[in-house]
């Protein structure tokens, strides 16, 4: 079944616990045996973030993963330090919010796609970062069925705006147009727009391509991640490491 590795922990001398996001059945926790092992074939391919094929062997206590054949490894992600800070804040994130046996294939859609986007972004500086996973925490939250668009609090703020554009990240609209990717990185060198108008005729269009090519000015910035941050720690009611503290190099 197809997997995305979300995190691993030592478990024993040789073994380990693989926490996994699968397409068919959701977040598991599974148990490698030898893993640790010098010789074994499978500690390269879990490594989180990584997008594989995985088999998995029902056990008592515990399921095994006993064969692992990667799809994705994403080296873009792995040969860029910001790059693998915000992957790795993003499937930690997931790990940490979603419970076993939750299954939702558009939120693995969604995180795939994510994750795809990512690895093929050419540059990426700490706005950028903090951009990326300002749109990534509104989508999971509206996965999680709180929609920032339609809190009180959003309604009546400037901000309903720019909210409404990042929750159309996964929007229906974009599974018509065909799209294969989530987002087209070449637009990233087009002439970014930062007025909300713009953000209005990117939501009407449905053209999702444009989300990541918009480029707030950096006071205006800051104030949308203070919210979205703010939104997500009440919302979920867990602790969260703030990432524009943590994803900036």
């Amino acid at each position: 079944m197809l997997a995305i590795v979300l995190s691993r922990k030592d478990f024993r001398d040789y073994d380990q616990i693989i926490s996994v996001y699968t397409q068919e059945k959701g977040k598991m926790s599974l148990l490698v045996r030898g893993v640790k092992k010098i010789v074994s074939k499978n500690s390269a391919y879990l490594e989180p973030f990584s997008i594989v094929n995985i088999t998995v062997e029902k056990g008592k206590e515990v399921d095994y993963l006993t064969r692992v054949q990667s799809e994705n490894y994403l080296c873009g992600i792995r040969e860029n330090l910001q790059k693998s800070l915000v992957a790795t804040y993003i499937v930690s994130l997931v790990d940490k919010l979603f419970s076993e046996g939750e299954v939702d294939n558009k939120f693995f859609s969604f995180l795939q796609n994510f994750l795809v986007y990512l690895d093929s972004l050419k540059d990426l500086n700490d706005k950028m970062a903090v951009f990326i996973l300002d749109v990534f925490a509104v989508n999971l939250l509206s996965f999680f069925g709180f929609k920032l668009s339609s809190d009180e609090k959003i309604i009546n703020s400037e901000f309903l705006t720019y909210i409404q554009v990042f929750e159309s990240a996964h929007s229906p609209r974009r599974a018509r147009q065909g799209g294969q990717g989530l987002i087209s990185s070449s637009l990233l060198q087009n002439d970014p727009f930062d007025t909300s108008s713009s953000c209005r005729e990117v939501v009407y269009k449905g053209d999702l391509s444009e989300i990541f090519s918009l480029n707030f000015e950096v006071d205006l910035a800051k104030k949308i991640h203070k919210v979205v941050y703010n939104f997500l720690v009440h919302y979920t009611e867990r602790k969260i490491v703030d990432w524009a503290k943590t994803c900036v190099v």
